[in-house]
């Protein structure tokens, strides 16, 4: 029973607080953002950086350009909402222009023989394999390309 009257008496004196009464004065910060499927937004806020355009200045493999650089547009699977891309192409109404079919741009080295590198948004500053083709082999290689859709003229691309 003794033990009883000092919790009273300690209740009493105002030197015994409820657990609550510790985090009175503590501010809380406010929850972090929440995404569409209900769950927290991760990391920094904002958005990064916008990714720099790949010029010749800032890619080195744009320099020459480098015998190991392929770049290649592939479908993307992006789907047709109500037949929105077609042959024929649609019209943008605000710019009066057609509308391009969705592509992927490829980016890859081919540096290390029997692999290659997928360079997705990244830019390649400095690469010692670099190796650019020369001028003359540029015309020769722009020369077979025509020779071939001279023969084959359903082969060229169509212009966007």
């Amino acid at each position: 029973m003794a033990e009883q009257d000092d919790v009273d008496a300690q209740e009493d004196s105002g030197k015994h607080k409820a657990p609550v009464e510790r985090y009175e004065k503590v501010e809380v910060s406010p929850l972090p953002p929440i995404a569409p499927d209900g769950g927290f937004v991760p990391g920094p806020m904002g958005n990064p950086p916008a990714v720099p355009a790949a010029t010749p200045q800032a890619f080195v493999c744009l320099r020459g350009p480098c015998r190991y650089y392929w770049r290649f547009e592939s479908f993307m699977a992006s789907g047709n909402p109500s037949g929105t891309w077609g042959e024929g192409g649609l019209i943008d109404v605000q710019t009066g222009k057609p509308l391009r079919i969705p592509r992927q741009i490829n980016h890859t080295c081919l540096a290390h023989p029997g692999t290659e590198t997928e360079l997705t948004d990244d830019l390649v500053y400095v690469c010692n394999r670099w190796d650019p083709l020369t001028p003359r082999e540029l015309r020769a290689q722009l020369k077979r390309q025509e020779k071939h859709y001279r023969r084959h003229p359903d082969h060229r691309p169509k212009e966007d």
